[in-house]
């Protein structure tokens, strides 16, 4: 397809379209959040963010509806509830899901790892899996 093929297609859009309102006030409340540049749009270094400053090493994925939060508990082989927030929710949700989520691993931790005064463990006794 040559350059002019791309100037006569109709459905050929030649600049990106806007942004949607609450996709620009997300990513500038998450470069806030750790400390870029209003303009950034670089999914890794929101991921560093989050990774490198939860207790839990919580990780981050974004999608075309916003994002989706989650971990792992090391030395449990299981992982926390996933909670996913759309963009206009992003603002107002962040911090309250990000530390759900890290007083869920410490549950988890717990119920895999603390031995009670029989000497086992919550999971090795068969209780329940702590939820959010």
């Amino acid at each position: 397809m040559s350059m002019q093929d791309d100037y006569f297609d109709p459905d050929r859009h030649l600049w990106p379209p806007e942004e949607p309102e609450e996709y620009t006030e997300a990513w500038e409340f998450l470069n806030a959040a750790y400390n870029y540049d209003k303009s950034n749009r670089r999914e890794w270094s929101i991921k560093h963010g989050v990774y490198r400053y939860t207790d839990c090493g919580a990780w981050i994925k974004f999608n075309d509806r916003g994002i989706k939060l989650g971990s792992i508990v090391e030395g449990s082989d299981c992982g926390a509830d996933d909670i996913e927030l759309r963009w206009k929710e992003i603002p107002t949700k962040f911090w309250e899901s990000l530390q759900a989520i890290e007083d869920q691993c410490e549950l988890i931790w717990d119920w895999a790892n603390v031995t009670r005064k029989d000497g086992m463990t919550d999971a090795e006794r068969g209780l329940d899996f702590p939820l959010l």
